[in-house]
């Protein structure tokens, strides 16, 4: 997580959910074209508001760019299996 937003455990609450297997919170899986699982993402929430987050990548030259963005912006930047991820993530809580 740190490496691919900048933030740390210590920034969110993760989401309990009933997903079944052995993890006790939330989460959706991307799935690559092929049909595999490419990323999984567990759903959380920020423990501050997001003016009083500090995000602190591991490595700045890795990130392009960041921030925070509200569903429709987000929706609009996203590629589609992200997207879809997103959507459903957002109908769970």
């Amino acid at each position: 997580m740190h490496e691919e937003s900048g933030l740390l455990r210590k920034d969110i609450e993760l989401i309990e959910g009933d997903v079944g297997g052995d993890e006790k919170f939330l989460y959706f899986d991307e799935i690559s074209q092929k049909g595999f699982i490419s990323s999984r993402y567990f759903v959380s929430t920020l423990k501050k508001p997001i003016d009083q987050v500090k995000i602190t990548p591991m490595n700045a030259e890795e990130i392009l760019s960041f921030g925070f963005y509200n569903m429709d912006k987000a929706r609009e930047l996203l590629k589609e299996q992200r997207r879809k991820v997103l959507n459903a993530a957002f109908l769970a809580i």
